[in-house]
């Protein structure tokens, strides 16, 4: 989830300014927002994912640390 949406929020960086390509013409956001809609459309994706990847990370990152300062090894 964290590299999902650091690369999404990259691609929507990335996309200011420029056209909507054929594909996103058909979509949702572009009728109601434009091409511009659809570039903060993948860079609000973008962050909602890295909030959540980020949250995740953490979760699963206490335990682990925990078990190394007891010497446990976690085997999943």
């Amino acid at each position: 989830m964290l590299i999902v949406g650091l690369t999404a929020l990259i691609s929507g960086i990335h996309r200011l300014g420029s056209p909507a390509q054929e594909v996103e013409k058909s979509g949702w956001i572009y009728q109601h927002y434009g091409s511009q809609g659809v570039a903060y459309g993948t860079i609000v994706l973008g962050i909602v994912c890295l909030f959540g990847g980020i949250i995740m990370f953490r979760s699963a990152w206490r335990p682990i640390q925990r078990a190394r300062r007891f010497g446990k090894q976690e085997t999943d």
